[in-house]
């Protein structure tokens, strides 16, 4: 048998974590590390309508037990997120310096 998730109940939870880290990071409390994590906007349980902030790295403790996030305003030290932001930042650059490679008749 299949559940069906109440979407707009949880449509005003989803709002308030994507509040609670706009502009934050966070620190997962589960990990074993507690590192200080970058933030993304993922969908949460598959729906486009329910985006969350989890870490960048994909971290699986928060996938899990969204209690375990703590929003901070400490700098990101997990070298996974810090390395994907760079990767990021690097694509941005070189998408931007691509020119024309043919010209279509």
């Amino acid at each position: 048998m299949s559940t069906v998730w109440p979407v707009a109940a949880l449509e005003g939870f989803a709002a308030e974590l994507r509040r609670l880290g706009d502009g934050r990071n966070a620190r997962v409390r589960a990990a074993a590390a507690h590192h200080v994590h970058q933030l993304r906007l993922i969908p949460w349980m598959g729906r486009a309508e329910l985006e969350i902030p989890l870490p960048q790295c994909g971290t699986s403790a928060s996938f899990y037990d969204l209690s375990a996030i703590e929003f901070t305003t400490e700098p990101v030290d997990c070298d996974l997120c810090l390395a994907q932001a760079e990767l990021g930042d690097l694509l941005l650059e070189a998408g931007a310096a691509q020119g024309v490679l043919f010209e279509l008749p």
